[in-house]
């Protein structure tokens, strides 16, 4: 599909696809070709909103904590659901203006501060326009540091709330993950698997249930210093009516997870 494409940054050939969508346009007219045009422009304009955003920061002195990119999607032109949304505890306690699916997912606190700062500055522009995140979307990539060698690994965004589980314990049940992230079920059960499947988690039982337990693998090797975990497959729902104007997918590189003092995970980004 071509929206995943563009989102992931998959198109072997920008000029191809785009070449393509203008063989259409010729023949089947600019009504049948108009939202995959949208679906380029969004692009285009997300990556030149990201870098004035990336320069207002340098110069207003904000120091963000986790860089990122971020996509600007118009609803309606992507075949994209958008869920519902509430809001989250930003870093000073209060709601914060980014929301989260109606599933509960609780956004990892790292990524707050540049999500908020993000946010005022886009709004400042765009008054009245409303940002819903679609963290399902969202990858990471991520430098794990406490392992023989140091490995650079891109995963989801949800991937990377059940790694952050593991600052504090080497050991988790998945009912204590589940609350700590507000993944469903097969959420869940789905990124955990993918995550023992790459070898960053183990557990000893294959049946997942939510008494069982995973582990960090403190073992782990890899003749790839540079891989990704799958992001799994879920069943897509189209939602009936999109009520907002824009959705975001952002993509965060280089959130690094080091070993300090007695094999504790504690958060720290790399430069």
């Amino acid at each position: 599909m071509l929206a995943n494409r563009l989102i992931t940054s998959a198109s072997l050939s920008k000029d191809a696809e785009e070449s393509m969508i203008s063989k259409l346009k010729q023949a089947c007219g600019f009504e049948f070709t108009s939202k995959l045009s949208r679906m380029f422009t969004d692009v285009g304009l997300s990556h030149e909103l990201t870098d004035k955003f990336i320069s207002h920061c340098a110069a207003s002195n904000v120091t963000l904590n986790v860089q990122m990119t971020v996509l600007i999607l118009q609803a309606g032109a992507w075949p994209l659901s958008a869920p519902n949304s509430t809001p989250v505890s930003g870093i000073d306690g209060k709601d914060s203006t980014a929301a989260v699916q109606v599933t509960g997912f609780v956004v990892p606190r790292i990524l707050l501060p540049s999500i908020e700062h993000f946010e005022r500055y886009y709004q400042a522009s765009h008054n009245g326009r409303k940002l819903t995140w679609l963290f399902n979307l969202a990858s990471v990539e991520v430098k794990l540091h406490y392992l023989d060698k140091v490995y650079q690994v891109t995963m989801s965004a949800h991937q990377l709330a059940i790694l952050l589980c593991f600052e504090t314990k080497d050991s988790l049940t998945l009912s204590y993950i589940e609350k700590a992230t507000g993944l469903s079920d097969e959420l869940l059960s789905r990124n955990a698997r993918a995550l023992v499947d790459s070898g960053i988690l183990i557990m000893p039982k294959k049946e997942m249930n939510e008494v069982n337990e995973v582990a960090l693998n403190f073992t782990l090797t890899s003749k790839r210093l540079r891989f990704k975990v799958l992001v799994p497959q879920l069943q897509r729902h189209v939602s009936e009516v999109l009520q907002v104007h824009d959705v975001a997918h952002l993509h965060i590189p280089f959130i690094s997870l080091a070993s300090l003092y007695n094999d504790v995970l504690n958060l720290i980004v790399s430069d």
